[in-house]
This record gives structure tokens, C-alpha cells and sequence, in this order.
């Protein structure tokens, strides 16, 4: 279940960091004190590109503190293409925050986070709300390959509980994450983010176990 939250702002937010993560991967940070005070988990910003683009782009949130919230996104067409090039100062038009937040059980209770590649985006301020509400929080990221792991380094930061895993054995245990996740009925909860495959047998293993 997903709580529906307060209505998106219609923002200009100055980009004030762009940081290469890994190859492909890029997490940008723009100032925004009234979306990064407002945001949850799971939700994202729809971004007016200069040029010849008319659709917003819309990204997830990654982190947010402060007067600031970053976007950690995979360079794969235009739209990310240019926005990676927009220099620092660069002014841009953001609806947000859009979409629904992941709902947090009860404190004391065990949540387990499972991630896969980019699906790792709404779990930063997810852990952040569990860890807050009292919620013991493990986080299970796998990925094809080492270099695809990106964000596991600042979710080490948060002091929760971070197991890595990757397909080809290049970083962590060489399994998927379903495998490396092992018993669901360890957690009162179950959160999920990634590709269709991995959530699929995600759900599998939670319905089997009750979860």
C-alpha cells in the first residue's frame, strides 16, 4: 500500500551539483527547500528540459535534507543526456513531489529492502523514515554487475544493514537479490523496487511465506 501525500509545487530549482556515480550513472542535486522539506519516499520530479523537449522528464528522488534533493538516474536517451550537461547554476522548472509514499509499519517491527539496479532510488529516504519511526531496517541491492551498484556506498551511510550481491559474482555474494534476500517471514514487511523478473519473484517468495 502507497499513502497519497499533499499536492506537487510548481518550482525553480537551481542545479547545484552533478556528480558522475559510475559509468552511465549520474546523480544530480538541486536546491529546493520547499520539495526537499516535503518530499517521501518513492516519490519523483517532473523536469522542464531547455530545448526541443516538450514532455517533462520525470525522475525519482534519491536523497533530500536541507534546502536540497537529488535525482540519481541512468543516462539513457536525450532528455538525460542533456540535463547531465547542464552546467551548475542552471535554473530549471520542477513539478513535485509527484506520486505516492510507501507506507511504514509499525515501530519494532523488521522491514527488508530489496533493490535491484536502479530500483535502489526510493530506498534512501525510505530507510530514512523507517530508521525514524523506529522500523530495524535491512537492505538487500543486487545487480548484473559491480559497476551497476550505484547509491550502495551513501546507503552504507545511513547505518542500516546493506547486503550486496551481484549476478556475476563481480562485488558481493554471486546470486540475485530473491536469493540473497533468503527466509521473507524474517521481516514484518517486505519492500520491492526493480526490474519486472526480480519483483515477480519477490512477490512469489512473500505470498509463500505469508509476508
Amino acid at each position: 500500500m502507497v499513502l497519497a501525500t499533499s499536492g506537487p509545487l510548481l518550482e525553480e530549482a537551481e542545479l547545484i551539483d552533478r556528480e558522475f556515480i559510475a559509468p552511465g550513472f549520474w546523480c544530480l542535486t538541486f536546491r529546493s527547500p520547499r520539495i526537499a522539506s516535503s518530499v517521501r519516499s518513492a516519490q519523483y520530479v517532473a523536469i522542464d528540459l531547455p530545448g526541443e523537449f516538450t514532455v517533462r522528464l520525470p525522475l525519482g528522488i534519491w536523497t533530500a535534507g536541507d534546502e536540497n534533493f537529488s535525482v540519481l538516474f541512468r543516462k539513457w536517451g536525450k532528455r538525460t543526456t542533456k540535463l547531465t550537461q547542464l552546467p551548475a547554476g542552471t535554473r530549471l522548472s520542477l513539478i513535485g513531489p509527484l506520486g505516492n509514499a510507501f507506507e511504514l509499519p509499525p515501530k519494532g517491527c523488521q522491514a527488508t529492502l530489496v533493490a535491484g539496479g536502479l530500483g535502489i532510488v526510493p530506498f534512501w529516504l525510505l530507510a530514512k523514515e523507517l530508521l525514524a519511526a523506529g522500523v530495524r531496517t535491512r537492505i538487500v541491492f543486487g545487480a548484473r554487475s559491480h559497476d551497476l551498484l550505484a547509491g550502495a556506498s551513501v546507503m552504507r551511510e545511513l547505518a542500516v544493514n546493506v547486503d550486496i550481491c551481484t549476478d556475476d559474482g563481480s562485488a558481493g555474494a554471486h546470486t540475485n537479490a530473491v536469493s540473497l534476500l533468503g527466509d521473507p517471514s524474517q521481516a514484518d514487511m517486505l519492500y520491492g523496487c526493480g526490474p519486472p523478473p526480480m519483483l515477480r519473484g519477490l512477490c512469489s517468495a512473500a505470498n509463500a511465506a505469508g509476508v
